[in-house]
């Protein structure tokens, strides 16, 4: 009992610290998974049985009833499935109608195979998850593996996603209005002439000159530029706007599925930061529908979204 009532100072703590044996394990730097010169070979044995083990939990194969399961046929020609047998209650979600034929693209076939939900022939003959992948990769128009990353790991998460639809807001619906040159002549030579009888007066006035932000506010020639102004979007944008994701509920539906709750675009953690002015463009494509960015890297998904602040602007009294 005597041992618990010694008290160390800071420098008898240290010194015994010191005299601690250095073969105890690190608690800090190295990893525990460091390779140990003196146990070789025990490591190696143990990295091969973990191998071994992943290994046989790959080959395992997967039990699905065929009562649940549906069909469908891969037509290589048009790179759609068409779907000979519908079962499940998914189909309010995927698929659309095409001549009284329900046909997915190659993203809902890739994941409703992942899933163990559809089985798709080719030629007659039933295709692997592995010969799945190999031949609807390729198959993927203006999309890559990492879209289908995103809108599989979209999906997982519950969320409705369907490929981005272009949709112009009704100032864009609006016919040009073709010009009279005649009458923008004379308009222009009226103003003229009206501009040399006018009187001209001071953007700031004596008594507005109270204080700064005052004289600032009479000033402001250049306003502040917002991300959801509406103007019409530009072409030849490296990035895009790839998937629309909706809210599930039974209020979806395919035929009409109304506003999405946001917007998708798809790049990669190595790609070029996009400049301000593809950021603009691409706001004002999906407006008034917030815009998100997905960025993956070696199969890690980042989503992230770009609020619209205004930065303070700090005037004093004076």
């Amino acid at each position: 009992m005597e041992s618990f009532e010694e008290y160390f100072s800071s420098q008898e703590l240290q010194q015994l610290r010191q005299q601690q044996p250095q073969n105890l394990p690190q608690l800090r730097g190295a990893k525990q998974n460091a390779p140990d010169v003196n146990n070789i070979e025990s490591q190696q044995r143990e990295i091969q049985e973990i191998i071994y083990g992943h290994i046989g939990v790959l080959k395992e194969e997967r039990i699905i009833r065929k009562g649940i399961i549906s069909t469908a046929s891969w037509d290589s020609d048009n790179s759609y499935s068409v779907v000979t047998s519908q079962k499940g209650s998914y189909w309010n979600y995927f698929g659309k109608r095409c001549q009284d034929k329900m046909i997915l693209n190659v993203e809902e076939t890739l994941f409703l195979v992942e899933q163990g939900c559809l089985e798709l022939y080719h030629g007659g003959i039933p295709m692997s998850v592995q010969q799945t992948f190999s031949n609807l990769i390729p198959c993927l128009v203006k999309m890559s593996f990492n879209h289908y990353l995103v809108y599989g790991y979209l999906l997982r998460l519950g969320y409705v996603v369907c490929r981005h639809q272009q949709r112009l807001s009704a100032d864009f619906k609006k016919p040009l209005q073709t010009l009279d040159f005649r009458q923008s002549a004379q308009q222009s030579h009226d103003l003229e002439c009206d501009h040399a009888s006018c009187s001209s007066a001071t953007l700031v006035q004596p008594r507005d000159a109270k204080t700064t932000a005052s004289v600032l506010s009479k000033l402001q020639v250049i306003k502040t530029h917002r991300m959801d102004t509406v103007v019409p979007p530009s072409k030849g944008s490296y990035y895009n706007i790839d998937f629309d994701v909706y809210l599930p509920g039974a209020h979806f539906k395919k035929s009409d599925p109304g506003k999405p709750a946001f917007c998708i675009s798809v790049c990669r953690y190595s790609d070029p930061p996009p400049s301000l002015a593809v950021l603009n463009n691409l706001a004002q494509q999906c407006h008034p529908v917030p815009l998100k960015f997905a960025l993956t890297d070696n199969g890690t998904i980042t989503i992230n979204s770009l609020l619209d602040v205004e930065l303070p602007v700090y005037v004093t009294n004076e």
